[in-house]
């Protein structure tokens, strides 16, 4: 019974420990995010494996069996380093990508937005904290009811449209899962 229940437990973490994201929640930097907006430095995260995706990990943030948070760390393609139409020819010729994370209140309000890792040529201004801080308060219900459009950046249109509409794809998610 004893190896049944290890190998359980070890076929579990491994399932874990493969997640998208995990080597960039798991830095000094993160870390920092999180105990600044939840305003606690014993956030403990848990694995919420039903909203989460290939190219996105969400968490529940708990301090003391009580929720403080959401948090969502994924990936979106941008374009090919070629062009946005142009075919993979070649290994060189890869997506490009930006991975970030959105911190949620509880209530699934977006508090936090950044970009952790940008793997592009063109479109860096997507990374901007003041250009990020447009979608900081909205929340699933919002998004619905609305036609929010973020602010244009001059030579960055794919960027911008690529994670706005993931931004509101994963809030959406998250406001049904807590409907």
């Amino acid at each position: 019974m004893k190896i049944i229940t290890l190998t359980f437990l070890l076929s579990l973490f491994a399932m874990k420990s493969d997640r998208f994201g995990k080597e960039l929640i798991e830095t000094k930097k993160f870390d920092k995010m999180v105990s600044k907006t939840f305003k606690t430095e014993k956030a403990n995260p848990i694995f919420l494996e039903k909203l989460s995706s290939e190219t996105h990990s969400f968490f529940q943030y708990q301090e003391n069996d009580k929720t403080i948070g959401y948090g969502m760390v994924g990936r979106v393609d941008c374009c090919r380093m070629n062009g946005c139409d142009s075919p993979a020819n070649s290994l060189d010729d890869i997506k490009e990508y930006l991975d970030y994370v959105i911190l949620y209140n509880p209530e699934g309000t977006i508090q936090e937005i950044r970009v952790l890792k940008y793997n592009a040529t063109r479109g860096y201004e997507v990374t901007s904290r003041g250009w990020l801080k447009q979608f900081f308060g909205l929340n699933g219900k919002q998004y619905k009811k609305t036609n929010f459009k973020p602010d244009a950046i001059s030579g960055a249109t794919i960027s911008v449209n690529a994670i706005t509409a993931d931004i509101k794809r994963q809030t959406s998610a998250l406001y049904n899962y807590l409907k």
